[in-house]
């Protein structure tokens, strides 16, 4: 082979590779878009071509008419025959992808700025920089309605691109005030304290889910730099003293009492993010047997699940769905429990579903009484999936204990204390606090009978924190301790 016919190759398979990349970037675009937008999207591309030739219009229409009927383009072999005018010509598909894509990306970019107004405001007052009249009324506009509009982060950096373009133009019509700067300085300042803050509890919440370290940098000038008045950024800043202060239960309360006064200014995803913060303290609070916060977590979601503050984009968490069941069955509430499988599952996703309300109806089923019925459902969960493989095993382990079935019993904490001992996926906090439960349940099962042995256990049981179900576990052991 000379190295001109190796050339030859090489150029080939270039180009039949950009083709690919091509197609690629088309389909991830229409993805983006969605199937059901693509009608709308191919009357947009029939208009921005609407003076080109017939037979490029046609051939745009034909590629949306695939990508409506099979969710995305065909692959090459397939273009070139459903384009036959373009023979072979791959340099021609590829030009004619690559016009395809800047079309897609400006619908894009006009669905986003319809369907947002904030963003849709500032583009607006950006677009009339060259006539100060037009200008103007555009920026009060914008302006009056970015005060209309919920709290949030984002819109913060909205009021500090309005300023700055205010004082762009003013410069260019040749003023120069210091007050122009200094307002500016102010919305930026203000935007970049929220969204640092707002960054921060993200990393700390998520190290602590997680239990790994994080290395924030020093935040003490940001927190004491709010404001009073300063509604967002006293909840991230409550928030982080929740997870980080020296103060965490009078920061926890003063947050979810700032939540509830003043919640309603707030953008609906960032309050969903501030009651996270408010559910996860007291989710760490019952982990660590201060039980006092298990009507304080059932309070919170309750309000959150009764306001449908849950539900995002027509879906619920499995999380959350778990965790008001398991809640609502700690404090008593069964009938709420019931009640709420009931009403929100249809808001699971759907490869979540069955196993959500297997092990949710199982776990109403036992706190009702019903073991034997609740064993059978356990059974059908699928212990693979992420979301179940502690809880099931879990409440497993309790209703062997309520039957009295102590060899199915040590059979299952056996092997449950090898699962926990071998899943990496399982953190430290949490390994520590299920092999404690298991090792008083060994107890109780063995020497249930012997008040004196279970009025030691409960004493051991105040001595270590850390258990799972700390609650269950001190019934148990009181309950034989008489």
């Amino acid at each position: 082979m000379t190295n001109k016919s190796y050339l030859l190759i090489i150029q080939s398979t270039n180009t039949t590779h950009n083709i690919h990349l091509s197609e690629m970037k088309v389909n991830g675009i229409l993805e983006l878009i969605g199937r059901d937008n693509l009608p709308e999207l191919r009357a947009y591309v029939a208009y921005r071509t609407r003076r080109c030739k017939a037979q490029l219009r046609s051939d745009y229409d034909k590629l949306l008419a695939t990508a409506q009927a099979d969710g995305r383009l065909p692959d090459r072999e397939q273009l070139l025959q459903l384009l036959p005018a373009f023979g072979r010509d791959d340099a021609k598909l590829r030009h004619l992808l690559s016009d395809l894509t800047a079309l897609l990306e400006d619908f894009l970019v006009c669905r986003s700025l319809l369907t947002d107004e904030t963003q849709r405001a500032f583009q607006l007052t950006k677009a009339t920089v060259g006539n100060s009249d037009l200008f103007s009324t555009q920026l009060r506009r914008a302006r009056a309605g970015s005060s209309a509009r919920a709290l949030s982060t984002d819109e913060g950096l909205v009021r500090y691109l309005l300023t700055w373009e205010e004082l762009d133009q003013r410069s260019k019509a040749g003023e120069r005030t210091p007050g122009g700067s200094v307002m500016v300085l102010k919305e930026l300042d203000s935007f970049h304290t929220h969204k640092r803050l707002q960054l921060a509890c993200e990393a700390v919440n998520a190290s602590r889910v997680l239990a790994q370290p994080h290395s924030l940098p020093d935040m003490s000038a940001t927190l004491n730099g709010i404001q009073n008045g300063d509604i967002l950024g006293n909840a991230y800043r409550f928030a982080m003293l929740s997870m980080t202060g020296p103060a965490e239960e009078d920061s926890f309360r003063a947050l979810r009492h700032l939540l509830v006064s003043h919640g309603r200014l707030i953008h609906a995803n960032e309050l969903r993010d501030l009651y996270q913060y408010v559910l996860n303290y007291s989710i760490r609070a019952v982990n660590q047997g201060r039980l006092d916060h298990q009507v304080e977590l059932y309070d919170t979601y309750k309000y959150l699940a009764d306001s449908d503050a849950l539900i995002t984009d027509g879906v619920i968490s499995p999380w959350d769905f778990k965790n008001i069941v398991t809640v609502s069955i700690r404090v008593g509430e069964t009938a709420y429990a019931n009640g709420f499988i009931d009403r929100f599952a249809r808001y699971l996703p759907q490869e979540r579903r069955e196993n959500a309300v297997l092990y949710n109806n199982a776990h109403a089923l036992h706190a009702s009484g019903k073991h034997r019925q609740a064993l059978g459902l356990l059974r059908q969960v699928d212990l693979d999936d992420p979301f179940y493989r502690l809880d099931v095993r879990s409440i497993l382990m309790k209703v062997y204990v309520a039957l009295d079935d102590h060899e199915g019993l040590f059979h299952h904490l056996n092997a449950f204390e090898i699962f926990i001992r071998r899943d990496k996926q399982v953190s430290e906090t949490q390994r520590r606090g299920y092999l404690n439960t298991i090792k008083a349940v060994k107890v109780v099962a063995e020497y249930g009978h012997d008040p004196k042995r279970m009025a030691k256990l409960r004493t051991r049981i105040d001595e270590l924190e850390n258990f799972a179900d700390k609650g269950w576990l001190v019934q148990e052991v009181e309950g034989r301790s008489n």
